[in-house]
C-alpha cells in the first residue's frame, strides 16, 4: 500500500475516531467507506470532496480501484450491515436518499445506496485544514 493510501484512510479513520464513532465504525473498512461516501481519491485534498450517490457495490468498486482494498463480494452485506446503517443512524450518510426509486419484487426492500448527510456535505471541504473539525449541530 502506498503512502498517500496509508495516510488518506488514517485520516478518515480519525475523523470517525473525532465523530465517537467506536472500533467497529472507525476501523479501515468503515474509513473506505467513508472515502468512498465523498469521493476523496488518495491523491486528492479533502476540499475537493463530492457527494455521489452510491449502492454498496459502488462503493466496494472504489475501494479495491482506488484503493487497491478487493473485498469479497459476500462482505457487502457486512459493509452495509456494520458500517453504513451506523452512519446513517448517526446522520453522516442518508440511506436511499431517492423517494422516486420503488422497491421491486427483485428487490423487496429498500436499496443500499447512500449519499453523504449533512455534516459532511458541509464540513468535506474543510477536512485537513488548521481549523478543522467545525462540528456543529443542525
Amino acid at each position: 500500500m502506498n503512502h498517500q493510501i496509508t495516510q488518506r484512510i488514517s485520516e478518515a479513520q480519525w475523523i470517525l475516531k473525532e465523530l465517537g464513532f467506536p472500533p467497529a465504525q472507525s476501523n479501515e473498512r468503515s474509513a473506505l467507506a467513508f472515502l468512498a461516501l465523498l469521493d476523496v481519491q488518495p491523491d486528492m485534498p479533502w476540499a475537493a470532496a463530492s457527494t455521489p450517490l452510491r449502492g454498496i457495490t459502488e462503493m466496494m468498486k472504489f475501494m479495491r480501484v482506488d484503493y487497491g482494498k478487493d473485498y469479497a463480494p459476500n462482505t457487502r452485506e457486512t459493509v452495509r450491515r456494520q458500517t453504513i446503517h451506523q452512519f446513517c443512524a448517526a446522520g453522516l450518510a442518508t440511506k436511499n436518499p431517492d423517494p422516486t426509486a420503488p422497491p421491486t419484487a427483485a428487490r423487496p426492500s429498500t436499496r443500499s445506496t447512500a449519499l453523504p448527510g449533512r455534516w459532511p456535505r458541509r464540513t468535506a471541504p474543510t477536512l485537513g485544514q488548521n481549523d478543522w473539525p467545525p462540528i456543529s449541530s443542525g
